[in-house]
């Protein structure tokens, strides 16, 4: 049974997987959803609604070709992004004005002109965010591709077994 939304479906998914897999990926698509429609279906779940509710709780067809995909082309995957950009913009925003104060109050102390006192500590902050910044994406995309690595990331135990290569 293939339906219209069934086959779009797929066909989003294999859009963003390498060639050489697609045909593979394609069929596994399809005998899984075909497997779990005709389970809900003798659950009692009419057809439309059961592999309407398959292809959403298999989510974004993007994000499930990435568990598909040889490596990852992407930095930071979708399910950290999140993540990632709170942090980042926590940590300038809380750790940025401590570090501009703290010089500026350094250079009034030592007596500087006022252009260092404004301008020496901003250019020094301004450093400190990007390196912040820099650490902050290596860690997060450490912690990513461990993730991947574990079969924890993007999908649920429901999906481990999608990409069975």
């Amino acid at each position: 049974m293939s339906t219209k939304a069934t086959d779009e479906y797929i066909a989003a998914v294999v859009r963003h997987v390498p060639q050489r897999k697609r045909a593979d990926v394609e069929r596994e698509l399809r005998a899984l959803i075909a497997d779990e429609i005709d389970g809900r279906i003798a659950a009692g779940e009419p057809e439309g609604e059961a592999e309407r509710a398959m292809l959403r709780e298999l989510g974004d067809p993007e994000v499930l070709a990435e568990r598909y995909a040889p490596g990852s082309r992407v930095l930071l995957s979708r399910h950290v992004y999140r993540a990632w950009a709170k942090t980042s913009l926590w940590s300038c925003i809380v750790v940025l004005p401590i570090v501009y104060i703290v010089l500026v109050i350094v250079r009034t102390v030592n007596g500087d002109n006022p252009g260092a006192v404004v301008f020496l500590p901003l250019g020094v902050a301004i450093t400190v965010g990007m390196y912040l910044l820099v650490g902050i994406t290596a860690l997060f995309a450490a912690v990513d591709r461990h993730d991947a690595r574990l079969g924890s990331g993007i999908g649920s135990a429901r999906h481990d077994g999608l990409a069975g290569d």
